[in-house]
């Protein structure tokens, strides 16, 4: 007997498949708390004294840096609440989140930290803040779509 498939089923198994995997994100988003560091941006321990283009950037403790292999990785980073007495903290609505790309070790961070550029930073979190809570997971993000939040260097380039 032959089993028949209707286009119904691919559509409602595409849509059920998507809804699991935004379920897992979510699920797999790690706390931490996120500072910032101004430009110039290189040298970066991912690129040596190469440019590092663009300026959503991030650096990550020793910790997470997995002695280099997440160089080129993408982090999606939302601010989650105030790390100190400071009265300005989130920018934007809750759970707004940015897309920054992993440039650097970061020695001063500890566990989950991460260091951000200034304009990352500044996207999610008011500067005067230092520091905020957060919570952030690696992004999968195809090439053509992560260029509309910076001009990066390719892949191929990112040797670390």
């Amino acid at each position: 007997m032959a089993v028949v498939h209707k286009a119904s089923d691919t559509v409602i198994f595409t849509a059920l498949a998507l809804f699991s995997l935004s379920l897992f994100s979510l699920a797999s988003a790690i706390s931490g708390n996120a500072t910032f560091y101004k430009p110039p941006y290189n040298p970066s321990a991912c690129l040596g004294k190469r440019v590092v283009k663009g300026i959503m950037l991030a650096a990550v403790s020793n910790q997470m840096w997995k002695n280099g292999r997440v160089c080129g990785k993408h982090l999606r980073v939302s601010c989650t609440g105030k790390a100190n007495e400071s009265p300005r903290a989130c920018r934007g609505s809750r759970g707004q989140s940015i897309t920054v790309r992993i440039v650097d070790l970061c020695d001063g961070c500890k566990g989950n930290h991460i260091d951000l550029s200034l304009q990352a930073f500044a996207k999610i979190a008011d500067p005067d803040a230092g520091v905020v809570k957060i919570s952030f997971d690696l992004s999968v993000i195809a090439t053509s779509s992560f260029t509309q939040f910076v001009n990066f260097v390719p892949d191929q380039q990112l040797l670390c």
